[in-house]
């Protein structure tokens, strides 16, 4: 690989990737020890402040609002700029209308309700990358002002499944593309096929789901309400599935993953399939998250590059992260990088979907 531009153009998108982690580190470090302590209390202490939920965020995570340097990343990332959701706009969503479960204990798993509480922040929609500025990662949180209920699949204390509105968010644009015959790889709770099969244009949906249990669950508290014409539930494992498929679908969406970090592995594995069926188009949830993470993948080797990293060093691999790593490092031992406009055209998410089928 070379790199004929300034080492200094390099350091501002590794400078930009290091930010992308603190912001995300910051958003992550609420979400996982005090995601109830934004609330209306907290925010009525603030109330004669200009951003009563921005400050009550920073006492939550006992930050000083006259930081300085915070205040600087604050305004850089929108970090003071958390939306106030419409309620009406999610309740009067059709899964959300039409989905009615029993709550109740099912084999290992508890099928419930849970709620998002007056004022409680959490992330609502897709990342938006700027490229101009180094692929800055803008992440998007919001909270309601009354409670918001939603259903979720438990055991114990850990969520493996539920209908948020970031599900609604992300799947929003996908969902208004698919039509003709739809391959889905992951069942969960079944929001992708139920908003799907509501179209006029979609004939079929067939959904891949290794878990008999999910799958059971499904059945009994949740096909009930589709227009099971449509539906086809097969028991196999998602990659095994297209390995052998003999069918042609026109669209096929993989939601297989609880987040990026979970999904980025399957993400490459489905990918490669994607070169052995053209005329099939794939879609993936959250995959501009999927491909900021990539994008950091290539970042690592371009700062590996500028401390002098050669062959010898992509020979071993002990976990995802080597095996990436080498796999990535193989791919770019013949580019050479000329320009800013050059770097920018390698890292975009347009490229790095090219590049995941060719690794």
């Amino acid at each position: 690989m070379k790199i004929n531009v300034k080492d200094t153009l390099i350091e501002k998108y590794l400078s930009q990737k290091e930010l992308n982690i603190l912001v995300a580190n910051i958003y992550n470090s609420y979400l996982e020890e005090c995601p109830y302590e934004v609330n209306k209390e907290t925010v009525k202490e603030f109330n004669t402040s200009s951003n009563p939920v921005y400050f009550a965020f920073l006492k939550a995570l006992d930050i000083d609002h006259e930081d300085y340097e915070f205040s600087r990343l604050s305004k850089a990332y929108h970090i003071d700029e958390f939306k106030e959701l419409d309620l009406n706009e999610y309740q009067s969503n059709a899964y959300y209308k039409n989905i009615k479960i029993k709550e109740h204990k099912y084999k290992k798993w508890t099928l419930g309700y849970s709620s998002y509480h007056p004022y409680e922040c959490f992330l609502y929609d897709e990342l938006d990358i700027h490229q101009k500025d180094y692929y800055k990662e803008i992440s998007k949180f919001g909270y309601f002002k009354e409670e918001f209920k939603y259903i979720e699949v438990k055991e114990g204390d850990t969520t493996w499944m539920s209908i948020t509105p970031h599900e609604i968010n992300t799947m929003k644009d996908d969902i208004s593309l698919v039509k003709g015959d739809i391959l889905v790889l992951g069942l969960g709770l079944g929001y992708f096929p139920y908003m799907a099969h509501l179209k006029n244009d979609i004939n079929s949906i067939t959904i891949i789901e290794k878990d008999e249990n999910i799958i059971d669950l499904f059945k009994e508290e949740i096909l009930p309400n589709f227009n099971k014409n449509k539906i086809t539930i097969i028991k196999d494992d998602a990659i095994n599935y297209l390995s052998k498929l003999n069918k042609h679908f026109d669209y096929i969406y993989c939601d297989l993953y609880h987040n990026a970090n979970d999904a980025l592995p399957i993400y490459l594995k489905v990918n490669r399939f994607e070169k052995t069926l053209p005329t099939t188009t794939f879609l993936y949830w959250i995959e501009e998250s999927i491909l900021a993470l990539l994008r950091r993948y290539f970042l690592t080797i371009f700062e590996e590059n500028l401390n002098g990293y050669t062959y010898k060093d992509y020979q071993l691999s002990k976990s995802f992260d080597d095996e990436l790593l080498n796999r990535l490092f193989k791919y770019m031992q013949n580019k050479s990088f000329n320009s800013r406009e050059e770097l920018d055209e390698f890292l975009s998410s347009k490229n790095l979907k090219n590049i995941a089928k060719a690794i």
